[in-house]
């Protein structure tokens, strides 16, 4: 008599996957860009002429933060399945490693596109745009101290405290997203199945 066993082997690591990691940033860079740009595309077309300011920035700002965290849970999932994790607190730290590297990478590629847009302008302008762009921060700084001088101390308080949580509830979702999309990719365990009979051919 013939035996056979079937087993679905899990794929350990002892380490960080980073090529995984690094698809899982390039996942999320790629959705965030893409429905990024159709949404503000939707927004465009469908808000009023009349409509104020407030609300279309409300509905941006909504949308932007509902985008990030589903791109941020299929690229933690892409992450987890990439690399193979085992167990939910390996998929755990990939999630955090990911969600970390990404902030990384937003600030880096916001901090150069403000240089090479400021570096173009005043190549092209010779020099006056940084003359301009020196005044127009000047009078900003100005405005800003007389606002903060005609407003009263609740109203600037109320108004931090608004922009304070906005951004710790984004990120903090953000990050369960990516967290819990890796943690969702754990690799199957070692599963024995039945063993069967096989008979002889006649």
């Amino acid at each position: 008599m013939a035996e056979y066993r079937s087993t679905e082997v899990a794929f350990v690591r002892r380490r960080f996957d980073w090529g995984s990691i690094w698809g899982g940033v390039f996942c999320f860079i790629a959705i965030w860009t893409v429905f990024g740009a159709l949404g503000l595309a939707i927004f465009a077309t469908v808000t009023q002429p009349a409509a104020s300011k407030f609300d279309m920035g409300l509905g941006i700002g909504i949308y932007a933060i509902v985008l990030t965290v589903v791109a941020m849970f299929i690229a933690g999932s892409a992450t987890g399945r990439l690399a193979g994790v085992s167990t939910r607190l390996d998929g755990f730290y990939h999630g955090l490693v990911l969600y970390g590297l990404v902030l990384v990478c937003a600030f880096v590629l916001a901090s150069l596109g403000g240089g090479l847009s400021a570096a173009a302008t005043n190549a092209a302008t010779g020099g006056a745009a940084a003359e301009n762009a020196a005044n127009a921060a000047q009078n900003a700084v100005n405005n800003a101290a007389g606002t903060l001088g005609s407003y009263p101390t609740p109203y600037i308080m109320n108004l931090l405290t608004t922009l304070g949580w906005g951004g710790f509830i984004s990120l903090f979702l953000a990050f369960v997203a990516a967290v819990a999309g890796a943690a969702s990719a754990v690799a199957p365990r070692v599963v024995e199945g039945e063993i069967r009979e096989i008979r002889p051919a006649a």
